[in-house]
């Protein structure tokens, strides 16, 4: 929650009134076609990444099911005495509650062998949205090297 709240400051910060005027200020002219795409642009980002990043993280977390017979096994516990509505139980209900119902197991190798799978679902659900948002940053770096000497020359003429 920390990390992702620094995160938000942080696009706060790039996505809000500075980003407006350095595209103001780079567009000349052409301020209000610049502002209109920069708006455009960033109600389809602010529609869109939700559901991408809600599907990664619905995908890793759906994997639990397949995860955690595994890492009991890992862990020695016999699965026989198991049912495989106990696991689609405590895989299905909500995160938090996840968390809750595994510090209640009283048998640890049960209790750590769940931690790992939960561990190992978060890790599968959220390592694909940072892989993304580099991904992203990469590609915006590279159109700004690339649209950097277009802004100079536009300047340039904007002067005389």
């Amino acid at each position: 929650i920390i990390f992702s709240t620094l995160a938000g400051i942080g696009f706060g910060f790039v996505l809000g009134a500075p980003l407006t005027v350095l595209t103001s200020n780079a567009a000349g002219s052409q301020k209000g076609s610049a502002l209109g795409t920069l708006s455009v642009a960033r109600q389809i980002g602010l529609t869109i990444s939700p559901t991408i990043f809600g599907t990664f993280i619905h995908r890793g977390f759906s994997k639990l099911e397949l995860i955690i017979p595994e890492k009991l096994n890992s862990y020695g516990v016999n699965l026989d005495n198991i049912t495989q509505n106990e696991i689609e139980e405590i895989s299905s209900t909500s995160y938090a509650d996840i968390q809750a119902n595994i510090e209640q197991i009283p048998i640890e190798n049960v209790r750590n062998a769940l931690y790992e799978a939960f561990n190992e679902a978060a890790h599968l659900a959220y390592e694909p949205i940072y892989i993304t948002s580099m991904i992203a940053a990469i590609l915006i770096i590279i159109i700004a090297i690339i649209f950097k000497n277009k802004f100079k020359i536009d300047a340039i003429e904007e002067e005389k």
